[in-house]
């Protein structure tokens, strides 16, 4: 099949940089703690991508771990452990999704208490570091929903309007997939976005990338994709 390409748009008048990846738009980590209190969980879980807020983070726990001493360091190096599981395992390598499930009264009782008890203590002492470490505590420890991370290319129109997205997969240990589309890009079509199960055995056909999330976390990335490919449209005619 001969494709002849009509047109590549970023905007309604803006022309899109060719074969660029960009990375998916995702939550900040800086939103996490908002939309649940009193035990309360929030009513949707948030994907995120593990990136440089997450080595910060990292950092920030290790000090507290060898400065602190008893409950706080031990759970904050478990925090850590969990954290250095999403990041890459080489340069070239690619940070994980996630999400983080509240701690909760309901849960984890004894916990959730330990940890508002920490975080008055923390505001009655002016601790920045402590407050810090509590409200990571109530947000709950990281849990992978992959083994990699989607660039995106864009949106492949045909002369129907039918629609085929266009991206690369990398995964922590810097292996990308090898795709026959533009730069290397994979054909992700709406069958093998339709569902979790089907995603992850798409992703699995690709090479070495394990999609473990559920229909949550797979219902935020599809949404993630399709917004950052937004505008980013080739229409092409077979």
């Amino acid at each position: 099949m001969k494709i002849e390409f009509k047109e590549m748009r970023a905007g309604p008048s803006k022309p899109m940089p060719p074969f660029e990846f960009i990375k998916l738009k995702l939550g900040s980590t800086d939103a996490t703690f908002s939309g649940w209190n009193g035990g309360r969980e929030r009513q949707q879980l948030l994907l995120f991508a593990a990136e440089d807020a997450e080595r910060e983070m990292i950092e920030r726990l290790v000090s507290l771990a060898r400065h602190d001493n008893g409950a706080i360091a031990e759970y904050a190096a478990t925090m850590v452990s969990k954290f250095r599981d999403l990041m890459p395992v080489c340069p070239a390598g690619a940070g994980c999704y996630y999400t983080r499930r509240p701690m909760t009264s309901h849960r984890d009782n004894a916990g959730y208490k330990w940890a508002r008890e920490l975080e008055a203590a923390a505001i009655v002492a002016n601790d920045g570091d402590r407050l810090w470490f509590a409200k990571q505590v109530l947000e709950g420890i990281p849990k992978p929903a992959s083994n990699f991370e989607i660039d995106c290319l864009c949106l492949l129109r045909d002369g129907r309007g039918a629609g085929t997205r266009l991206v690369r997969l990398r995964n922590r240990s810097g292996e990308t997939s090898r795709g026959l589309g533009l730069a290397g890009s994979l054909i992700l079509d709406c069958h093998a976005f339709t569902n979790t199960q089907r995603f992850s055995q798409w992703c699995l056909e690709q090479g070495n990338f394990a999609w473990r999330g559920g229909l949550p976390e797979f219902q935020q990335l599809r949404m993630a994709v399709t917004s950052t490919m937004a505008w980013r449209i080739m229409d092409v005619q077979a």
